[in-house]
């Protein structure tokens, strides 16, 4: 039956890895699956998650990957499958499913571990909550995971795994170099069933006879590359390991190579770099036998499927050099990897370079077999990762997590996956005339020292830009344009604007600072969280939306998370349908703080108790999502307990911004009992006493809630902050759209 699945959706039989991992996912397993490069670890896991989502998989997978042009290539592989999921990509230049709402989002690793803190880098931070209630209940694969940084991402990326293994929701690890000892303390600690791949198995892979040449006390040349390009006379790849020197390397030869060789590395705008992918798949594709010559840099080394017949790299850790010699005879045939020496080791360590400088002089000449790599990779790696799989080498990247969910700083958030500093820039000559539309603006990526120094020399005119540093109410999202006056405003991460007369941007020349240029024009986001309170909404009472919520939540979400409230409520421990009702009166209850006279007042209701009327953008409501909270805190904790009942306590307190925490003076409306009543009763069986809240029916001046948000240790409190949260906001929204109907 495995293999009539496979067969059907990828047209080919499957590997023995692939079945294994297969029937462990259908036992409801997780699963760490090592294998060499070219050897379908994709389908591995996506032809299982079609099959068992629903079953022993949840409905959504986030598939978390270190590159964007992995990302953007693993996103057309799995549409191309043609299937019937909603396959979209989602990293910093290609936005799709910001609310990580689609069936299979394929994502930088970045956005899925900033999303799950409610910091997320390509939504603001106000509806932090929504992508992070889809993080914390998917079916996740972290894949090629020995790229990530081994104390910040590897590490982040363990935390989200072991959360998932505490709620019973299967997770996949996968990678082509990971020692044998760090896989096999993972499994133990994880409770995942580890899967090797044998290259016997694989016909391309047993086809294949690479070998591995070493010229290590020579270092790369110009002419060094166009001798061996022209003696092989066929496709070659040359690897260098900083851009500066494969920049220095194409201008060496670019007048002397013909065909004209091609240079890729990571500093080309998107456009340009995929208008250079298209044209190196074209001559490195596996149909290609023209003549091509390619200098690039580690961006080849996963996700690009090209191949060539000889690989020249500079010594690199065994890592990056046997992903490097994947892209050599990728498809079977004979191939050849010479590895040069180098002057410095950076950006790499020391130690590294030497060790896998000693493997590659002692297995010189030899076939580059898949048993061969990795006892290379045992060799260099072993005693290194054997530190990285003990749980308290987390303690860096949970300080981050932790402080990131409390702050709401994308930028702490970041540094839980990389230690890369970078600063966005865009170019306006006047930033604060575009209101929220300056978000729109494209950015490049620099180096804050760069920016730093341009900022004490150059002396342009800069502003920084900042969105819902305070929330003030519940519907307007705030952007500010600050004005930098000191280099010391300049901090990584941010987000800022250089007026035209200092800066420009051309498609060839890309961001040049200290040149008169032009301004950048928005461009509205393809797929972007757009303000349902922007337009006019339709009046409504405020028992319709109420009951328009719960409807929406039961005819669009549940359906689709049966699954993930099944493994919440044994993971809590309580009975579903105790969580059911949990979930549906958070629904029913979250607009409580609009029965207050301030707020019917203020919107001008007249006899029935509203909740929409209008356009909203026009007035300016005190806020009520946290008067709902506060009222109902202690009910919450009595009803359930505390761990349960602070999860929907924040949820509501934040159903329109993250971290809320202002509640205004208020005074219940005198029927508000009455009206809450009516319905719960119809719809949970619940029944509120009114009596229990005598003292919260009127707060005589302004308070804040006690905390911000619950705190990241606390798993279980966080977990269901997060899934509750999704449920109420994605259901609030559909209500208020008018998109759902009362049955």
């Amino acid at each position: 039956m495995t293999t009539d699945v496979f067969k059907k959706i990828t047209g080919h039989d499957p590997y023995p890895h692939q079945i294994k991992t297969y029937e462990a996912l259908a036992r409801g397993e997780s699963v760490i699956l090592c294998a060499p490069t070219g050897s379908g670890k994709s389908e591995a896991v996506f032809v299982p998650f079609v099959e068992l989502r629903g079953r022993t998989l949840p409905n959504s997978m986030i598939y978390s990957l270190p590159m964007r042009a992995l990302v953007n290539s693993l996103e057309e592989r799995f549409k191309g499958y043609g299937t019937s999921l909603d396959v979209k990509a989602q990293h910093g230049k290609r936005a799709e499913s910001v609310l990580f709402d689609a069936d299979c989002i394929v994502a930088t690793l970045d956005q899925v571990i900033t999303s799950y803190v409610c910091a997320p880098l390509s939504l603001g931070v106000r509806h932090g909550n929504i992508p992070a209630g889809a993080v914390a209940s998917s079916f996740h694969v972290f894949d090629e995971v020995h790229t990530f940084e081994p104390l910040l991402g590897l590490q982040s990326s363990l935390i989200l795994a072991e959360r998932m293994k505490n709620m019973a929701i299967p997770f996949a690890i996968m990678s082509a170099t990971l020692p044998a000892g760090f896989i096999s303390s993972l499994s133990e600690r994880l409770g995942a069933r580890s899967i090797d791949a044998e290259e016997h198995t694989i016909p391309a892979r047993a086809k294949r006879v690479v070998t591995l040449r070493e010229n290590l006390n020579e270092q790369l040349s110009s002419d060094r590359v166009l001798n061996l390009h022209n003696d092989h006379n066929g496709r070659t790849i040359v690897v260098c390991n900083t851009v500066g020197r494969a920049i220095d390397l194409y201008l060496a030869l670019k007048d002397r190579v013909t065909p004209k060789p091609i240079l890729i590395h990571s500093r080309y705008f998107d456009d340009d770099r995929a208008e250079k992918e298209v044209h190196i798949k074209r001559l490195f594709g596996r149909e290609s036998k023209e003549k091509a010559l390619l200098i690039t840099t580690q961006v080849i080394e996963v996700g690009m499927d090209i191949s060539c017949d000889l690989l020249v790299s500079e010594l690199a850790p065994v890592d990056a050099l046997i992903q490097r010699a994947g892209r050599c005879a990728r498809w079977g045939g004979k191939g050849e990897i010479i590895v040069f020496g180098i002057s410095c080791h950076a950006p790499y360590e020391q130690a590294l370079i030497n060790k896998t400088k000693t493997v590659v002089e002692k297995n010189k000449d030899q076939r580059l077999t898949w048993d061969l790599e990795k006892e290379m990779v045992n060799e260099v790696l072993e005693e290194t990762f054997a530190e990285f799989a003990k749980p308290e080498a987390g303690a860096r990247a949970m300080m981050y997590l932790s402080k990131a969910a409390f702050e709401g700083k994308p930028a702490t958030a970041e540094k839980a996956v990389r230690d890369a500093l970078s600063v966005e820039i865009s170019i306006h000559d006047n930033p604060k005339l575009l209101g929220n539309r300056v978000l729109w603006l494209p950015r490049c990526k620099v180096h804050p020292g760069t920016l730093k120094q341009f900022f004490i020399n150059g002396k342009p005119k800069l502003w920084r830009i900042e969105q819902d540093r305070n929330v003030m109410d519940d519907y307007h999202p705030q952007v500010e344009v600050i004005l930098v006056k000191y280099a010391n405003d300049i901090h990584p991460n941010g987000f800022y604007v250089i007026h035209s007369g200092y800066a420009s941007y051309h498609p060839e020349e890309g961001l040049v600072l200290g040149k008169r240029g032009a301004p950048a024009e928005p461009v509205e986001p393809k797929d972007g969280l757009k303000d349902s309170y922007s337009k006019e909404i339709p009046h409504e009472t405020w028992k319709l939306h109420a009951l328009r919520t719960v409807d929406a939540f039961e005819k669009y979400i549940l359906p689709g998370e049966d699954f993930v409230y099944s493994r919440l409520a044994s993971c809590l421990p309580i009975e579903k349908e105790w969580l059911l009702s949990l979930i549906r009166l958070v629904l029913l209850l979250h607009d409580l703080g609009k029965l207050t006279e301030e707020w019917q007042k203020k919107i001008g209701a007249e006899g029935e108790f509203l909740a929409h009327s209008g356009n909203l953008a026009n007035i300016k409501l005190p806020p009520h999502a946290t008067v709902s909270a506060y009222v109902l805190r202690d009910y919450l904790r009595k009803k359930w307990d505390q761990v349960i009942g602070d999860a929907a306590f924040f949820a509501i307190a934040h159903h329109h911004s993250v971290r809320a925490a202002k509640v205004p003076r208020y005074n219940l409306c005198k029927r508000w009992a009455e009206e809450i009543n009516s319905i719960l009763s119809e719809r949970t069986g619940i029944r509120l006493e009114q009596e229990e809240f005598r003292k919260l029916e009127t707060q005589d001046s302004p308070t804040t809630l006690s905390n911000h948000i619950p705190a990241f240790e606390k798993e279980k409190t966080y977990n269901l902050y997060a899934i509750l949260s999704r449920a109420l906001r994605l259901s609030d929204r559909r209500a208020t759209t008018q998109e759902s109907e009362i049955g």
